[in-house]
């Protein structure tokens, strides 16, 4: 009898929940250092109040980063990747980033959202690109896009949980996940 017959095929979203817990840390911790391993990924996200409860398991943390927009922290790192881009791709204007930003103005929920998915694509990208090529890659057309480019269906009022807003996700998720696009 083969083996691989009767072996389940392994979940890759699963397989990569550390590397992609670790670069999400990685990600918001920037400014001040490195995140190098899973258990240093998980001491900057729970100094954050994210997956507190969450430390037995990188799929439950990667599930409580999924659920937990942290706009406070994600801000500056974003800005500093996206620049003025970034404001166009969560549907505000520049002089409304710019008080979400400094705090004198709470980030609308609708505003965190969009900030959080646009954060974890990034995140996922990091691994593959530098800033300028995260840039890039937002601008690039796709064929599993229909021939949009992701700044293109990322821009304005979008919903987090549209189908097309999955695929995006979906594309950079395969990069961290060793499939390539």
């Amino acid at each position: 009898m083969n083996t691989s017959e009767i072996r389940p095929p392994i979940d890759l979203a699963f397989a990569d929940a550390p590397r992609r817990v670790v670069s999400f840390a990685g990600l918001l911790h920037r400014a001040t250092g490195d995140v190098e391993s899973y258990d240093g990924a998980v001491t900057v996200l729970q100094g954050l109040g994210v997956g507190r409860l969450a430390v037995q398991s990188a799929q439950r943390m990667l599930d409580a980063i999924v659920e937990s927009p942290i706009p406070e922290a994600e801000w500056e790192p974003m800005a500093a990747i996206l620049g003025d881009e970034l404001a166009l791709l969560v549907g505000v204007s520049p002089s409304s980033m710019a008080r979400y930003r400094n705090g004198s103005r709470a980030t609308p929920d609708v505003v965190a959202e969009r900030l959080h998915v646009l954060t974890q694509i990034v995140a996922d990208l990091a691994g593959s690109y530098n800033d300028y090529g995260i840039r890039r890659w937002f601008r690039r057309t796709r064929t599993a896009l229909g021939g949009r480019a992701p700044s293109d269906i990322l821009a304005g009022e979008w919903n987090a949980d549209g189908p097309d807003v999955r695929a995006v996700r979906d594309l950079a998720e395969a990069l961290i996940a060793g499939m390539g696009v």
